[in-house]
This record gives structure tokens, sequence and C-alpha cells, in this order.
């Protein structure tokens, strides 16, 4: 058990092997494992990043193609 917060986008590794997050006392991070030693790993990687940053691309690219459209409509003679 790990005592922080029950957040969705948190994913766990044992041994190198991922595993599911098991909520305890309705707050907190777990998993379970077999007695002995492991390596416990959990990291955040939630959906909205990836998605952020598909948006953050398309929204320059416009930008960038808007910006060029612009300066070339501004070289046109009238």
């Amino acid at each position: 058990m790990l005592a922080d917060l029950y957040w969705p986008g948190w994913r766990v590794s044992v041994d190198g092997v991922e595993r599911e997050i098991v909520r305890v006392d309705y707050l907190f991070r777990g998993v379970a494992v077999d007695p002995g030693v492991h390596a416990v790993r959990f990291w955040y990687a939630p959906w909205s990043v990836p998605v952020g940053r598909g948006v953050t691309a398309a929204t320059a690219a416009l930008l960038i193609v808007a910006a060029l459209h612009r300066k070339a409509a501004g070289r046109r003679p009238c």
C-alpha cells in the first residue's frame, strides 16, 4: 500500500511486469505482491497528457499556416 491518493492515470509494475492497481481503504493506491523482495514502480501516465500534446501541436501548426498565409497575402499587389 502507498499512502498516496488513488487517482485515474496511475500505473504500477512489479519486477518489470505491469500489474493492476488496487484501491485500498477507498483513498489509497496498492498492489498485491507475493512474499519476498520485489521492485515496485508506480508512475503517473494520464490520458490527458498525449491528448494535450496533440491539441497543442495541431494549434501550433494552424497558427504557423495562418501566419504564413497572412504574410503571403500581404505581398500580393492590389
